[in-house]
């Protein structure tokens, strides 16, 4: 049998499980009382994380999209930050005697100080485990072909919110070519990325294969999440670029979350509601593409992949 392992940030699914899994994202620094319960807020209003409950389905679906041609696959989750955590599930892969693994990270952009997190664990459990597994990495998601499939996808969806509209002559003129399309990635502070670290590269390989693909030409490349260190972390940020659309006249905003693949905190609360209550106190019509989640074709993204890698294996572990 063949195993694969998705990897992936994590997230609390319940209001119980805030506290642990910021104490596993700030290396067991506590938050005051205040700052856990204004977090705790944030997770109330949209429901608690969806991500692992999108985790597990992806994984179910990729695993009968695998076996469709080959009844030998198993996929695990493996999360940062919460439950089944990397260990735990290297733990089950040992007691499953599952001894070819193949490693697919569902971040798509790879960072020395994000994702590369996912593999220095990853490499703790298995010497932890004593584990003797024959290892393949797949390779990022950024700019393979099927992805960014999914991605115009998902683009072109979101544009169809934007109707035809009528001009002064009385002819139906399409909004769509006036929407400013933003691109959104999580941001890294810009120290590393002067230090050599590929994200920042990455991110705009991937969307200068959107815009051959696509053909759009409205559109900007922005950051959210800046962390609390006091260094100067990637800009634009968000607001900053709704700033400058929202004073030279633009009126539509289409906003393109590239970091992640499943809905999660910072795409329904910080997107959805801080950023879009921004816009609109702007006069702006914001609106978002959805994140691929479940997708047939990221499935079928993700399946590719995996027998790509197959068949020409990167080297383990990362350099």
């Amino acid at each position: 049998m063949i195993g694969v392992l998705l990897l992936t940030f994590g997230g609390p699914a319940r209001l119980d499980e805030v506290e642990p899994f910021l104490s596993s994202v700030l290396s067991g620094r506590k938050l005051t009382t205040e700052q856990l319960e204004k977090v705790k807020e944030k997770y109330k209003l949209i429901g608690g994380s969806p991500l692992p409950g999108t985790t597990f389905n992806q994984a179910k679906l990729l695993e009968e999209r695998l076996n469709k041609e080959n009844k030998d696959f198993h996929v695990y989750v493996g999360f940062r930050h919460s439950h089944p955590t990397i260990e735990e599930t290297v733990n089950q892969i040992v007691k499953d005697e599952t001894k070819n693994i193949v490693i697919l990270s569902l971040a798509p952009y790879y960072s020395k100080v994000t994702t590369a997190g996912y593999m220095v664990e990853l490499e703790r459990a298995i010497k932890k485990n004593q584990a003797n597994f024959e290892i393949t990495v797949a390779p990022h998601l950024a700019t393979h072909p099927l992805y960014l499939e999914c991605l115009v996808e998902k683009i072109e969806q979101g544009l169809k919110n934007f109707p035809f509209k009528v001009n002064l002559q009385g002819e139906p003129v399409e909004q769509r070519k006036e929407v400013q399309i933003i691109f959104s990635v999580h941001s890294i502070l810009q120290k590393f990325i002067d230090k050599g670290d590929p994200y920042l590269e990455q991110v705009k390989a991937s969307i200068d294969s959107i815009i051959k693909i696509s053909g759009l030409s409205n559109w900007r490349l922005a950051f959210q999440s800046s962390g609390s260190d006091k260094n100067k972390w990637l800009e634009p940020e968000i607001k900053d670029v709704i700033d400058e659309l929202a004073s030279k006249g633009v009126k539509n905003i289409l906003l393109v979350p590239l970091s992640f693949v499943s809905e999660n905190i910072e795409t329904l609360y910080d997107i959805d509601i801080v950023y879009k209550k921004y816009a609109e106190k702007k006069g702006l019509n914001f609106i978002r593409t959805e994140c691929l989640n479940t997708a047939e074709k990221f499935i079928e993204a993700l399946a590719e992949i995996v027998k790509e890698s197959l068949k020409n294996p990167s080297p383990y572990p990362l350099p």
